[in-house]
């Protein structure tokens, strides 16, 4: 029993020490040698300015024009602004912002950025974090609005006018995706117009039309129809 206590003890200890040499070793610098240039050598200031005298370098670079990068910079600018320390120098919006939208963009790891921008790769991570939360909450109110009843049906009316599909709020695409019906689903996954089929060969109108005309009574049927919509079957 002595031995067993006295072993367990022995690894514990070897263990706080462990982390204390891995924690020392993490602090051996305040800011890494190669990321002490960042305001010379990082990409944000060897390219951002450069950029904006090129309008289509720039949307290649960020995929976003050169004013809808400073729009969100006035948007989400006071959310994300930090204050300088006497320690050390805050990291300016647009910069943030650049780090965030190249993340974005290009889906780099936080370790490609912080070679690209000379920052450290949890600082990546921080800001993209912190960036991005703030985007949602400052533009969703503002172009994706929690939508009342009201909305939809005059979304539902609008692509009834243009498409002759009733009861549709949108459309993603044209193609029947199957998937793995889930366990327990029942016919849940199901789905009723498995049947219906198009020529390849033929995309004249009539075809179209015919497809337009089957979609159009499905969607009207009981078991096509929105449920919330029924009053406009």
């Amino acid at each position: 029993m002595k031995v067993n206590t006295i072993l367990s003890r022995n690894v514990i200890i070897a263990l706080i020490q462990r982390r204390r040499k891995i924690k020392k070793r993490f602090r051996e610098y305040w800011v890494h040698p190669i990321l002490s240039d960042r305001l010379v050598a990082g990409k944000f200031y060897t390219m951002h300015s450069k950029l904006l005298d090129y309008p289509r370098k720039f949307f290649a670079f960020y995929r976003m024009s050169i004013t809808s990068f400073n729009e969100l910079v006035n948007l989400i600018g006071p959310a994300i602004v930090k204050e300088d320390t006497n320690l050390r120098l805050s990291i300016p919006v647009e910069e943030r912002l650049s780090v965030t939208i190249r993340y974005l963009a290009t889906g780099a790891s936080f370790n490609t950025l912080s070679f690209d921008y000379l920052m450290g790769a949890s600082t990546i991570r921080d800001i993209t974090k912190t960036t991005c939360e703030q985007i949602w909450n400052v533009l969703q109110p503002l172009y994706m609005p929690i939508k009342q009843e009201g909305d939809w049906i005059k979304i539902a009316d609008e692509f009834y006018s243009r498409t002759n599909f009733p009861n549709i709020i949108g459309a993603i695409d044209g193609k029947h995706i199957r998937m793995i019906q889930p366990e327990h689903s029942e016919t849940l996954y199901s789905c009723p117009m498995d049947n219906l089929t198009i020529n390849e060969n033929n995309r004249g109108r009539n075809n179209m039309n015919n497809v337009r005309q089957y979609m159009s009574s499905y969607f009207i049927s009981p078991g096509g129809a929105i449920p919330c919509q029924y009053n406009k079957v």
